[in-house]
């Protein structure tokens, strides 16, 4: 039998005003054709199907749409298990519709037998051939788990017990239900090398607690495929693994490959690594704002998607059209031009405390009082800048009465 493992899809994902829907549909293009290519049996979604627990209609579109595709490949079966960011109830609200078409979603589990039962999926239609323990994100709370009454070494412990006995509990479980057969298994949790860059938002305590090891999982379990971690590695000789998010949701993640991982069951199991297309790329660019146009302007992508880019700007002092600068370097770009997602700037000034004025600001006029305040501040009162300043105070009458209160905070 033939799994394909992969996770943290993330669908509708977005930064502000910008979307990731292009770049989930070239993603989910792929994964199709892959089913077909491989001869893929079992797919398995180990969590963070969407980004967010209300995901935008365009993302459940994006999903059922996909579900609905992979009907008439080789593909046989679905298993979903929801993540932290999923909404728990609203993935499994169709589980009864998707059953039909042997889609399994697991969006939440209790410690009650009745729930651990539920999450064993067989696999291989009438006569099965493996078993799945679809274990979805298990908050500590529902294993009893109360961290305000430990320090973090307790719960370290106390997390590492529950988890160990909750995949053993289940284990169990299988040999009953499903005697002989293999036992495979999912998790949506912290395990192994993981990294504070690895999980910028913590799950079961990460970053006040070491992360937990990969010996919860009872070695019954012959392959255990894992979300929530962005980056893809292997522990216990490949027994437990990440397959890391198929496309990189944050500027870190450009580092490292996106993968899934394809899964053969037999008497052996053995899982081979497939490296997903680079379908648009995250850069940052740093440095002065020469620099950073010189830059712009030798932008250029193989991907199918334009890059967005994140930029930090070293200023020495205000610049009324920076954007204007950015954008008109965009433009003499050819297609596909990157976008950016994101522009921080880094004003850089040496304040001056020398003596103030001995003049009364109460009679200065506003726009001595505002060339004033820029010396306070170490910036340079430019022609562009004050005449920026002029319309703005014949606009605003009230803007001299801040000014002056601005000033003297700043003395």
């Amino acid at each position: 039998m033939r799994l394909l493992h992969t996770s943290d899809w993330h669908l509708g994902l977005g930064q502000g005003s910008l979307t990731r829907l292009a770049d989930h549909d070239l993603f989910l293009d792929w994964l199709v054709q892959t089913i077909i290519d491989q001869q893929v049996e079992v797919l398995v979604v180990a969590g963070d199907v969407f980004d967010a627990v209300h995901p935008p209609a365009e993302a459940q579109r994006q999903l059922y749409g996909f579900l609905a595709r992979v009907q008439s490949t080789c593909l046989r079966q679905v298993v979903l298990v929801a993540g932290n960011h999923d909404s728990a109830t609203r993935l499994e609200a169709p589980a009864s519709l998707l059953k039909t078409l042997d889609v399994h979603v697991v969006g939440g589990i209790t410690t009650q037998e009745e729930s651990l039962r539920r999450c064993l999926v067989p696999l291989g239609g009438p006569e099965p051939r493996a078993v799945i323990a679809a274990v979805p994100y298990v908050h500590e709370w529902r294993l009893g788990l109360r961290t305000t009454e430990l320090d973090a070494g307790g719960v370290h412990s106390a997390m590492t017990t529950l988890f160990t006995e909750l995949y053993a509990r289940i284990a169990d479980l299988a040999d009953e239900m499903f005697p002989g057969l293999p036992l495979l298994g999912t998790g949506h949790l912290t395990v192994g090398p993981a990294t504070a860059e690895d999980a910028p938002q913590a799950i079961h305590q990460v970053g006040l607690i070491d992360t937990l090891p990969a010996s919860v999982f009872d070695p019954r379990y012959r392959y255990v495929a894992l979300g929530h971690i962005h980056r893809s590695y292997p522990m216990e000789e490949g027994r437990v693994r990440y397959s890391g998010s198929p496309i990189p949701c944050a500027l870190p993640e450009m580092a490292t490959p996106r993968k899934v991982i394809l899964v053969d069951v037999g008497e052996e199991v053995t899982t081979t690594a497939l490296q997903v297309p680079v379908f648009r790329e995250l850069r940052r660019i740093e440095g002065e704002l020469p620099a950073v146009l010189k830059a712009l302007s030798e932008q250029s992508t193989e991907a199918p998607l334009p890059p967005h880019l994140h930029l930090r700007i070293q200023l020495d002092a205000p610049c009324t059209d920076l954007n204007h600068q950015l954008h008109e370097v965009l433009q003499m770009l050819p297609e596909p031009r990157p976008i950016l997602a994101e522009v921080r700037e880094i004003l850089t000034t040496t304040i001056d405390h020398a003596a103030p004025p001995t003049c009364d600001l109460r009679r200065m006029t506003p726009t001595e009082v505002f060339g004033e305040l820029c010396r306070a501040r170490g910036m340079e009162a430019g022609d562009e800048l004050m005449a920026a300043f002029q319309t703005l105070s014949q606009a605003s009458p009230e803007s001299f009465s801040h000014l002056l209160g601005d000033l003297e905070a700043s003395r």
